[in-house]
């Protein structure tokens, strides 16, 4: 019961271990990376952060609302 639960949290709807997950993830922590070392300005970061990060919460809100 719990295995499922916890399967379904990470690969479900919405899902921590989903593609689209993994890529905002991946985009968001590169981003950061670069940003820290210096090569992409912070003007940058802030776009490409509100674009992955809004994108992301966008598309999860949205199959919430169309359901299952």
């Amino acid at each position: 019961m719990m295995g499922e639960r916890i399967g379904l949290a990470l690969f479900g709807p919405g899902g921590l271990l989903r593609v689209r997950s993994l890529l905002a993830f991946a985009i968001v922590g590169s981003a950061i990376y670069l940003a820290v070392e210096g090569k992409i300005p912070a003007d940058q970061m802030k776009t490409l952060g509100e674009l992955v990060v809004g994108f992301y919460f966008i598309t999860r809100a949205a199959e919430r609302a169309n359901g299952p």
